[in-house]
């Protein structure tokens, strides 16, 4: 990735897609269902207390760029590219 692309996406809104659910599969199937209409995918604390970092190591496999997980009281960020 060139200097020059990092600039154009940086210079346009970014689309957060909230993972919200209790079950991974269905967190899964929403991220696989919508993308590439989203540039973050946000690992909510219910998906997170019942899955854990598992929750985080799959969607690193999925398309997508930044996954964020809420914890709660903060955010942990991981790069999956």
């Amino acid at each position: 990735m060139t200097t020059q692309s990092l600039t154009v996406e940086r210079d346009r809104p970014q689309l957060q897609l909230a993972l919200d659910f209790v079950s991974l599969n269905d967190a899964l199937r929403t991220a696989s269902a919508v993308h590439p209409h989203f540039d973050i995918a946000e690992i909510g604390t219910p998906l997170i207390i019942e899955e854990g970092l598992r929750a985080l190591e799959e969607l690193k496999g999925q398309p997508g760029a930044t996954h964020r997980c809420n914890g709660g009281s903060g955010d942990r960020e991981g790069r999956s590219r």
